[in-house]
């Protein structure tokens, strides 16, 4: 699997392992956190569908894929402990992020058409895990 797309699934998994941490936070931050976790959602969402199309390089989903990482990260910080939110926030950080999920999405579409696939897939499962916990932290 490609390095920066299973960071955003090991992410995602992660999150779902402390949602027991997060549904003891208050309800601000559990709106503000379900809010961000349905924006990366959504815009991990919008680069897959982009990607398929090939309508367009989606570099402005990908800008605001890293900004929304960034809040969320910064909403969570409270449910976090520092290891994890140390280890994300190197793994997801801003520019980085968006350079290698674009680069490895492009190389794997290089290598094979097989390969592309798997890593949208992959992605489209990442958006799925960041909708569940989301709608967890609003029940």
């Amino acid at each position: 699997m490609i390095d920066t797309i299973k960071s955003l699934l090991e992410f995602g998994k992660a999150l779902l392992g402390v949602k027991a941490e997060l549904a003891k936070a208050s309800l601000e931050q559990r709106e503000r956190s379900a809010f961000y976790l349905d924006k990366v959602s959504e815009t991990l969402g919008q680069v897959v569908e982009e990607f398929r199309t090939g309508h367009s390089i989606p570099h402005e989903a990908c800008g605001a894929l890293s900004g929304y990482v960034r809040f969320l990260l910064d909403a969570m910080s409270p449910s976090l402990d520092a290891e994890s939110l140390s280890h994300y926030s190197k793994l997801l950080n801003g520019a980085a992020l968006t350079r290698q999920l674009l680069g490895e999405i492009y190389q794997a579409g290089e290598d094979s058409s097989d390969q592309k696939e798997k890593a949208l897939s992959d992605l489209q499962t990442a958006c799925g895990e960041f909708k569940a916990l989301a709608a967890f932290l609003r029940t």
